[in-house]
């Protein structure tokens, strides 16, 4: 039913509270009136809010558009004077920028229209004439910066700047591919490179270029998806980073990634897959999965897979997803749980840089053990962390090498004129040390995503939150991190990330 509508409008009534949302129409085709069941509207309210308070921080541009049907842009006065025109981000960037716009007073709706002292105007495409926008406008485009404010600790300003950016260049945009897939759908169609490039919507020079890259533009995988009339782009995705699978340790872990990842596949793989009892006890795990995660009756699952000789991994992968009430799939990350042949996944776990006898390094001390407990005790937050490694990445591309000499700056930088900056410093490098040899040694493979820099890699906000808030222990005589008390924490974190 959601497939065949255009949009569906959300509008709170009084004012917005987390339990109280309404759908007040669902246009069709046409603008013909489509009615929702009440289950089915909660269904669709619920997808949208995983969206916009999950995945994206509570920002997801775009995805619910204001109609603008007259219009070609919004145009931001001050005063009678314009300091802002574009779309809806445009504006409430410029909103934040301003210096005296109070963030906290609603200053948008809080005065009649006409004692306003910030107005916002439609600007009718092709001519300059403006026609004013509805308080009703106004309320949902200040709900959005709301939004974004719950769930991000960043300016909004600095936030569309940087997705500016990153589409200016080209960052993100395209995906892997399956080219043994592609060749078949096209070939059984008969259909020509020229005509696949048409399907593809870019000129021949370009798809010529994109098979030999074996990367596709995301508009022209859709394109092709839609062309071919297969029934999800992921008939054609590949995932470009190789999977790393880790090993699960229990049913509390098997429950964490039930609970917190809004999408998780269970399946079977290798040699496993058809042997009668991983494919029964994948069967149990999709049954507890659709009920209430029960850590007691998980693990008596895995106990008996790993009696025969079966292991549970987890891995993290990107795929596309159909979770909101409009036909149009997005990227995500998605968490994946498979039962695999114990000595088989042996080979394909993540790779280990050593053993615990190895680099023993100098010998551990009481000295040590009470900087241990300084180190714990010190708060460090995940601001902290983002700053200290934002610090060190502008360092980085300012041409200092990077090491202990760049972090200790950058550190000092960073806690500059907080009280007990110096031992506040020295704990922030500390964890990002810690959380870079879970990174090295492959514990943390599953979360890593490649940047468009050589031998740079992204982590995501949980693992860093886990970084700021997980134990330090001894670790070969060094201050670190247990790698499955770490995943646990990252794990828990994954649900707000």
């Amino acid at each position: 039913m959601f497939r065949a509508s255009d949009y569906i409008e959300f509008i709170f009534e009084g004012e917005p509270q987390p339990d109280a949302r309404y759908i007040l129409s669902c246009k069709g085709p046409g603008d013909s009136p489509a009615v929702l069941e009440e289950s089915e509207a909660l269904n669709a309210i619920e997808r949208v809010r995983r969206v916009v308070e999950g995945q994206f921080n509570g920002w997801l541009d775009g995805a619910a558009k204001i109609a603008q049907p007259r219009t070609g842009r919004l145009r931001l006065l001050k005063d009678g004077m314009v300091i802002a025109e574009g779309m809806e981000s445009a504006i409430l960037a410029a909103c934040e920028a301003d210096g005296d716009f109070d963030l906290q007073s609603e200053s948008l709706l809080r005065l009649p229209a006409d004692g306003r002292r910030y107005r916002v105007f439609h600007v009718v495409a092709g001519s300059d004439q403006r026609v004013p926008v509805e308080d009703e406008v106004l309320e949902r485009l200040w709900r959005r910066l709301e939004a974004f404010y719950r769930f991000n600790e960043t300016d909004f300003s600095w936030f569309l700047g940087r997705r500016q950016e990153e589409h200016k260049e080209g960052r993100f945009v395209s995906d892997g591919f399956d080219e043994e897939r592609l060749s078949y759908e096209l070939q059984s169609r008969a259909i020509s490179p020229g005509e696949a490039a048409a399907l593809a919507g870019v000129s021949s020079e370009e798809w010529q270029a994109a098979m030999e890259r074996g990367e596709l533009l995301r508009t022209s995988l859709f394109s092709l998806t839609s062309g071919l009339g297969l029934s999800s782009a992921n008939d054609l995705y590949v995932d470009s980073r190789a999977p790393v699978w880790m090993p699960v340790s229990g049913g509390e872990e098997i429950a964490l990634w039930m609970r917190n990842f809004d999408h998780l596949r269970l399946t079977v793989s290798g040699v496993a897959k058809g042997a009668p009892l991983a494919e029964r006890s994948l069967e149990k795990l999709m049954k507890l999965y659709r009920r209430a995660p029960d850590p007691i009756s998980l693990q008596a699952v895995l106990t008996e897979a790993e009696a025969a000789g079966l292991r549970l991994c987890a891995t993290i992968e990107k795929r596309f997803v159909s979770d909101l009430p409009i036909a149009r799939e997005r990227l995500a990350m998605v968490g994946h749980l498979s039962i695999w042949d114990g000595k088989e996944i042996e080979k394909l776990g993540p790779p280990k840089a050593g053993t615990d006898d190895d680099n023993e390094g100098e010998e551990w001390t009481t000295i040590d053990e009470e900087y241990l407990v300084r180190f714990n005790s010190a708060s460090v937050t995940v601001d902290d962390l983002i700053a200290l490694q934002e610090e060190v990445t502008r360092a980085r591309h300012e041409g200092q090498e990077p090491g202990w000499e760049t972090a200790t700056f950058a550190a000092a930088r960073v806690f500059k004129g907080r009280a007990g900056a110096a031992h506040l410093a020295h704990t922030a490098i500390t964890r990002m040390t810690a959380m870079s040899h879970l990174i090295q040694t492959g514990a943390l493979a599953a979360w890593m995503e490649k940047s468009n820099e050589a031998d740079v890699e992204l982590v995501p906000k949980n693992v860093l939150k886990a970084a700021a808030r997980c134990p330090l222990v001894r670790v070969r005589n060094e201050a670190g991190f247990d790698a499955a008390t770490f995943r646990h924490f990252a794990l828990e974190y994954a649900a707000g990330n």
